[in-house]
């Protein structure tokens, strides 16, 4: 993979980290529970990554709530484990040694995946291959 490759997807992965004052949190909070709605992502992450998740992530959810708690019978929208798990799994194309720790449970998955993506972004050089 070429450097300029490798530096976009890092850049990618910052902004994804990043949590805008005008935003709740930042598209990867280590929030391993919600199903999120396509436009959840706008402004939090590129707009290459737009259309990956559109593609990749967007999916049917069966009995979900809404935010008010009032039953939903199924909702198009992204999984944000899976979000963190597609994020992880994109790094580790580039750098094969970027691993996160195996936790149990959706919301320490999600955080482990979140803390070893923010390292590999703060390192001052990551290696990739």
């Amino acid at each position: 993979m070429l450097s300029s490759e490798v530096e976009r997807i890092r850049q990618d992965v910052e902004i994804a980290l990043t949590h805008h004052p005008d935003e709740p949190c930042a598209a990867l909070s280590g929030d391993g529970h919600s199903v999120v709605t396509l436009s959840f992502f706008e402004r939090k992450v590129s707009p290459e990554w737009m259309q990956a998740i559109e593609i990749d992530l967007v999916e049917e959810h069966l009995d979900l709530e809404d935010d008010d708690g009032k039953p939903l019978s199924w909702a198009r929208g992204v999984c944000l484990l899976g979000f963190h798990y597609w994020t992880g799994r994109l790094v580790a194309q580039c750098d094969p040694q970027f691993s996160w720790e195996d936790k149990i449970g959706r919301g320490s998955r999600a955080r482990s995946i979140q803390s070893a993506l923010l390292d590999w972004v703060n390192q001052a050089a990551p290696i990739c291959a």
